[in-house]
Order: C-alpha cells, then sequence, then structure tokens
C-alpha cells in the first residue's frame, strides 16, 4: 500500500529506519498502512488522489464569468402595449 504522510513522526520504523517527513510518499505492508490511516498519521495515496478527482475545480480570479446581458445601461425598458377590447375589470372610457 502507498501512503502519504501527514505528521511528523519522532523514533525510528519497526524496520529501524527513520520515519520520513510529512509529505513523503513510500510503500508500507497494507496492516500498517490501515493502523497509519487510522490513527490519522498517514492517508493512502490512491484515495487521496480519487477525492483529488471528484472535487471540482475552483474557479480561475483571472476568468471573469458574466451572467446573461440584460439592456444597456441608461436605456428604457419598452411600454406594454393593450391591444384588443376591454374586458369587464376594464371598463371603455365615456
Amino acid at each position: 500500500m502507498k501512503i502519504r504522510m501527514v505528521q511528523q513522526m519522532s523514533g525510528l520504523r519497526a524496520d529501524r529506519q527513520p520515519w520520513p517527513g510529512p509529505g513523503a510518499e513510500f510503500e508500507v505492508g497494507d496492516a500498517e498502512g490501515a493502523a497509519l490511516a487510522a490513527q490519522g498519521i498517514a492517508v493512502p495515496v490512491a484515495a487521496e488522489e480519487r477525492k483529488a478527482e471528484a472535487r471540482p475545480a475552483a474557479p480561475d480570479p483571472a476568468t471573469e464569468t458574466r451572467a446573461e446581458p440584460g439592456p444597456e445601461p441608461g436605456a428604457e425598458a419598452p411600454k406594454a402595449r393593450v391591444t384588443g377590447p376591454r374586458g369587464p375589470a376594464r371598463p371603455g372610457k365615456g
């Protein structure tokens, strides 16, 4: 299992080698990798990469996005025209 260290460990590993620093990736046995991940000392590399792929990309602040174009500034909205006969709710002029 390939893991990435997320925190610094002091002392030596079981194989008498020093612990790698945070961010270092290395191979360990499945049982040791699962134990380190359960303790929050390391994360499995494959699982972390899948999470990164699932996340949507953050918007680039240099890229401008705009909504649908609206009316020009200062332009009046067109006035509604009433056509057809007037109904009982709107009596005619008289």
